[in-house]
């Protein structure tokens, strides 16, 4: 069966929330017995409020869901936002939940059995690629909806379509064009990643090569700081 991929679009207060569980834990051990300590990995995100009532049939078989938002950022001015694609296993009413999830006000939930490990760490970064999705009821691109329509919006989208150049993290299609002249070099969202440190979209190649071409960090997918001794990092985050 094809993976149905529907756009949800953020709630501020319910990422301000998951952000806050943020926390530093130990990574390692050095040879004198001292913790090494990292915050990087920490925010993972397990369940999502829905933008919008979702259909019976999407309750029944919950798909991959990708957040988004459309913000003003910077030099970029009004820029395109993706996070980390959600793999739930249930969607359910919030009322019917035994437990709280903070900052979620939304009347249906989707949510993961379990909580993921830290490599699908939270992550926003800036990506032009969302404003072309288009909808597949409807065949109109996400850039063509009106705000309070976008505001709202949970629904299935074309993702088989996304294509993007991570180079220089641009979310305006404005300063995509202005930025590659026209000829960016676009990949699908299989051959990206999100850096652990800046949250960008690179590509897999950046990894391999040991650098995020946003910020500098020299291990975009480890939670370990640069200069750490990776003989005594903990297997776990290997």
């Amino acid at each position: 069966m094809k993976t149905r991929f529907f756009v949800n679009y953020i709630d501020p207060d319910e990422i301000q929330a998951l952000r806050k569980t943020e926390h530093s834990r130990p990574i390692g051990r050095t040879e004198d017995g001292e913790d090494i300590m990292s915050h990087l990995g920490t925010i993972v995100q397990q369940y999502v409020g829905l933008a919008s009532k979702p259909d019976q049939d999407v309750i029944d078989n919950p798909p991959t869901i990708i957040g988004i938002s459309k913000q003003k950022r910077g030099w970029q001015g009004e820029v395109w936002i993706m996070s980390r694609p959600l793999y739930p296993a249930w969607i359910k009413p919030l009322s019917e939940l035994d437990f709280t999830i903070p900052g979620c006000k939304r009347e249906f939930v989707a949510g993961e059995e379990q909580k993921a490990s830290w490599h699908s760490f939270y992550a926003e970064s800036n990506c032009y690629a969302i404003a072309d999705l288009r909808l597949t009821k409807d065949g109109r691109r996400l850039k063509e909806l009106p705000p309070e329509e976008l505001e709202d919006l949970f629904a299935e989208v074309e993702f088989d379509d996304f294509r993007f150049d991570p180079e220089g993290s641009i979310g305006s299609l404005e300063k995509r064009d202005e930025f590659f002249k026209n000829s960016p070099k676009e990949v699908e969202f299989d051959t990206l990643c999100f850096c652990i440190n800046c949250e960008c979209l690179i590509h897999q190649d950046n990894v391999a090569n040991g650098e995020c071409w946003e910020c500098g960090c020299p291990e975009p997918e480890h939670p370990a700081y640069e200069g750490a001794d990776y003989n005594c990092i903990f297997e776990e985050f290997f």
